[in-house]
């Protein structure tokens, strides 16, 4: 009877967080403004090959607030890094500091968190770090999939001297030189 009770008990806590966190009804409608960052918007788009993607985000942030333009060419995660440069160099296709995982140069505000390719984002994704606290970042993204909010709270921390973005798929962080 116990075990009945318990697999009873956590079939609802998956039915509820299901619900939750997959429901197809939502409150929003595609490109509703749904946060922002520093006066910049971010828009609720569900589409992969949409209208909001992540990096429509980053590009009209870095724009707006940084006062660069980044290429027209830079359309996914997998646009903004370059395995080949190493650490702390400049990334050509984005005239950017490229700090690769692990880094001897923490994230900083404002600095592009670039993630691989994941299930829901097979391209790779982009956002932007908003803010930086003594051990957490906080992220900021447009169309990051359905189980992920425009804010995204990640750990960091630092070991051997290196820098970690405790992420399963962050690979690394681009920085704007001033």
């Amino acid at each position: 009877m116990k075990n009945w009770l318990s697999l009873l008990a956590g079939s609802l806590l998956l039915l509820t967080w299901t619900t939750q966190c997959i429901s197809p009804s939502t409150p929003h409608v595609e490109g509703q403004a749904i946060d922002s960052l520093n006066g910049v918007a971010l828009y609720y788009d569900t589409e992969q090959d949409s209208t909001y993607p992540p990096s429509e985000f980053v590009k009209r942030y870095y724009a707006s607030v940084m006062g660069m333009q980044l290429p027209d060419s830079l359309r996914s995660g997998a646009d903004f890094f370059d395995p080949s440069i190493p650490d702390g160099a400049i990334n050509p296709k984005t005239g950017l500091v490229q700090y690769t995982q692990p880094s001897r140069t923490p994230p900083r505000e404002n600095d592009i968190l670039v993630f691989s390719e994941a299930r829901y984002n097979p391209g790779g994704h982009v956002g932007i770090i908003g803010e930086v606290g003594s051990l957490e970042l906080v992220v900021y993204q447009q169309n990051a999939g359905p189980l992920t909010k425009p804010r995204e709270p990640l750990r960091y921390y630092i070991r051997r001297k290196k820098w970690y973005v405790q992420h399963p798929h962050a690979i690394a962080w681009l920085h704007k030189e001033k």
